[in-house]
């Protein structure tokens, strides 16, 4: 499960580049994307913060939305279910910045990127409402989708 290479290098202090290989977090990351990966423990975690967890065979990269029972909660912004519970030792750090057709988007800072949190944070807290899934209701996928528009309005 660790990827040891990764870990050494951020834990050196690098930035370190990765791919984009689903649509789960589109439109604002979308597959081709060039992300930046920079250290973080959970501690420095935000809700908000897309972060980067190691699973046995790949990278998951989603948002991030606090801990539950000492274990990670996040969710793709495409998603209407949290995925599993994860442990924080699979943590290897937060995304910072994208790279899309030579345009760089700061993911950590500007109105943009806080917006988007701040909409994927709202959504979750107004149609989870405490479960670990948003019920999929006509609403809900209007809602959904509003938000989903806005964000690749600005991103």
């Amino acid at each position: 499960m660790s990827n040891p290479p990764i870990r050494k290098l951020l834990a050196g202090g690098a930035t370190i580049p990765i791919f984009v290989e689903s649509e789960s977090m589109s439109p604002l990351l979308r597959t081709g994307d060039k992300l930046l990966l920079q250290a973080a423990s959970v501690d420095d975690l935000r809700v908000g913060d897309i972060i980067t967890l190691q699973q046995t065979d790949h990278l998951l990269t989603h948002r991030f939305y606090g801990m539950k029972n000492g274990l990670l909660r996040t969710r793709g912004d495409r998603n209407l279910a949290m995925d599993g519970l994860q442990p924080p030792d699979r943590l290897l750090g937060k995304i910072v910045e994208r790279e899309r057709n030579g345009r760089l988007f700061s993911l950590t800072h500007g109105w943009q990127s806080q917006h988007i949190a701040w909409l994927a944070r709202t959504e979750w807290r107004l149609l989870a409402r405490g479960r670990d899934h948003i019920p999929p209701t006509l609403l809900a996928r209007v809602l959904h989708r509003l938000v989903y528009l806005w964000a690749k309005i600005v991103s």
